[in-house]
């Protein structure tokens, strides 16, 4: 299977249509079946930006992995998804995410700490 990854936002574009922040976001994409969309960045609205200038659609992606706090680009973010998975480390119990436990899975913890994307 082919794999492509695309940086959809991260400290420095070269693209001048793109929005650079700290943070990052990545597309994942496996053949041409599945793609996920691991992290979102910082600023609310930057992301959704940067994948409209790549015509990334966002009904395209069908997971979202966060993998630490970015309560407020995801917050902005899970108000457009439609039947997308949203993954989440399980420190992120804040009450708008714990208020909409249809829009949220909890990453399984590993033994060491980790999380385990392996079985999503």
């Amino acid at each position: 299977m082919k794999y492509k990854i695309t940086a959809l936002a991260e400290n420095t574009t070269f693209r001048h249509n793109a929005l650079a922040q700290h943070g990052q976001s990545i597309l994942i994409e496996a053949g041409d079946e599945y793609k996920m969309l691991f992290d979102v960045g910082e600023i609310p609205g930057a992301i959704e930006h940067n994948m409209k200038q790549l015509k990334v659609e966002l009904n395209d992606i069908n997971d979202v992995v966060i993998s630490h706090r970015h309560i407020g680009a995801l917050t902005n973010m899970v108000s457009n998804l439609n039947d997308q998975r949203v993954y989440l480390p399980t420190q992120l119990g804040e009450e708008d995410i714990r208020n909409h436990p249809e829009k949220y899975n909890f990453l399984p913890k590993n033994p060491d700490g980790g999380y385990d994307l392996a079985n999503i």
